[in-house]
């Protein structure tokens, strides 16, 4: 078997993200108060941390109420640690583990910014999990736009953290995937 539900999982990382990504940007009209012209401006010209910061700057100066900031808060937190998993994944080198003759299962590679060779291998579930994660955040996300403005704040779900991609070095792989 050559991993291809994992591909395709990866790929679905890749659509649900850009939909999760098009959740915020709603969310960063209503609450900003900016129409479509200027978000088309701005949005995507500036990176995801400096967009939670104006959200959550203009936020605290609106008239939204506590519980609305706070489902606002959970999904930018819950938004930062889905686009952590996204950007691990795309920017990664794929590989395979072999065993014997056949492939099976994905081995992701990447540096970090201090130059340390990191591997991650995850399972065809948690690569599936990471991309129901996004898909309930951007469901979540939607619901708060929604709701924004209403008095009193419905009581909303929230979904459950979204889990982070287990990076390592382990010394083994070191020397299968850099001979020294």
């Amino acid at each position: 078997m050559e991993s291809k539900e994992e591909i395709f999982t990866i790929g679905a990382i890749a659509l649900s993200y850009g939909q999760l990504e098009n959740t915020f940007r709603q969310l960063f009209s209503t609450i900003t108060g900016m129409d479509e012209l200027q978000i088309a401006a701005l949005f995507q010209r500036i990176p995801n941390n400096i967009r939670q910061d104006i959200l959550h700057e203009l936020m605290g100066q609106g008239d939204l109420s506590d519980d609305a900031k706070k489902c606002v808060r959970d999904f930018t937190g819950g938004f930062k640690a889905c686009a952590d998993n996204r950007n691990d994944i795309m920017h990664a080198h794929l590989g395979y583990t072999i065993t014997g003759s056949s492939k099976h299962g994905v081995v992701l590679h990447k540096f970090s910014k201090s130059g340390n060779k990191l591997t991650c291998s995850p399972s065809l579930q948690e690569l599936k999990q990471i991309a129901d994660s996004m898909r309930a955040y951007a469901a979540f996300g939607a619901r708060i736009n929604e709701n924004a403005r209403a008095s009193p704040f419905p009581s909303l779900d929230r979904p459950p953290p979204p889990s982070e991609l287990n990076w390592t070095v382990p010394e083994h792989a070191l020397d299968i995937l850099y001979p020294r």
